[in-house]
């Protein structure tokens, strides 16, 4: 459900999220790129590496990110930003 609200600088809008829906805890990570904003939430380590390498050219094995979010909560690659979402 997207509000149509502008934030104060006027270019971004705003959305608001049910968070007692399902369907957005199952998504788990969330991708931004530090240079133009541009952002993706993803279900799964998979999903990272898929949007990685078609999008950036960044080729990293989905099992890395198994491994890497069970110990730490972010990663920054080449000014992209993977952060685990925890709901």
């Amino acid at each position: 459900m997207k509000n149509n609200s502008k934030d104060n600088a006027g270019n971004n809008e705003k959305i608001k999220l049910n968070m007692l829906d399902e369907k957005i805890k199952n998504l788990n990570y969330l991708i931004i790129n530090l240079e133009n904003k541009d952002c993706e939430i993803v279900k799964s380590p998979r999903n990272i590496s898929e949007i990685l390498e078609k999008k950036y050219s960044i080729k990293i094995s989905h099992m890395y990110f198994y491994r890497f979010f069970e110990k730490e909560n972010y990663l920054i690659k080449e000014n992209i930003l993977i952060k685990k979402l925890i709901w």
